[in-house]
């Protein structure tokens, strides 16, 4: 039986919302709280602002987005479709 497509996450952030890309790479074990931690330890923001905070892994294949929707905080797991996510200051072999 074939897998299932899980429907793609759509953020609606305003024109005031920052969004945030993390340095460096981050365990994509942590869950919610322990993004929030990340945010207010290393950033010193609030988890709770609004703003889009992204963080990526280690390969660059998986990005986790935490984003207070004003009444949930989700961590939004993403993969790319074809293969992983370059950022900047990483080589591309394309």
């Amino acid at each position: 039986m074939p897998r299932k497509r899980r429907p793609a996450h759509s953020v609606r952030v305003s024109s005031v919302t920052r969004i945030s890309i993390a340095a460096g790479v981050t365990d994509m074990r942590s869950g919610f709280n322990g993004l929030a931690a990340k945010v207010q330890a290393t950033l010193a923001e609030d988890p709770f602002s609004g703003h889009v905070f992204v963080f990526p892994g280690r390969r660059g294949d998986i990005l986790k987005i935490l984003w207070w929707s004003g009444a949930a905080l989700p961590a939004i797991r993403n993969r790319p479709a074809g293969g992983a996510f370059v950022r900047q200051g990483d080589t591309c072999a394309c």
